[in-house]
Formats: structure tokens, C-alpha cells, sequence
């Protein structure tokens, strides 16, 4: 059975949030990469990275199953 390319089942996807109605409905964060640096805050001496925010039915080329085999 094939498993559906979304960012919920990605190896590289963070849940950050909880105050959702089930487990394929939220916010999280793809850690495929490194941090980038938030553009708003780079105005300040002191600059944020962020971990860039996905939905959990996104998707992209770089999904790898969560699933180990």
C-alpha cells in the first residue's frame, strides 16, 4: 500500500501544534534543512532563525517516508 506524500508523514516533519482535531490536521515545522533567518527580525542586531512552517497535508519533492523499514 502506497503512503500518502504529505508533510504528516514525513520523516522531516515537527508537530508543533496540538489544539487540532486529529493527527493529519495541523501546524508544524520541516527540518529537512537548517534554520533560515527570518527576515522581519533581521532588522535588529539580533537575528531569529525559524524552522520553515508547513501544514501537515502539504507536501513536496524531499518527502521520505517516517516509516523505517
Amino acid at each position: 500500500m502506497a503512503q500518502e506524500q504529505e508533510c504528516y508523514t514525513c520523516r522531516y516533519y515537527w508537530r508543533s501544534t496540538d489544539d487540532v482535531d486529529g493527527p493529519k490536521k495541523g501546524v508544524g515545522e520541516c527540518h529537512r534543512f537548517a534554520p533560515r533567518a527570518d527576515a522581519a527580525a533581521s532588522e535588529s542586531c539580533y537575528c531569529m532563525t525559524n524552522w520553515p512552517r508547513v501544514h501537515s497535508d502539504d507536501g513536496c519533492g524531499d518527502w521520505v517516508s517516517s516509516y523505517i523499514d
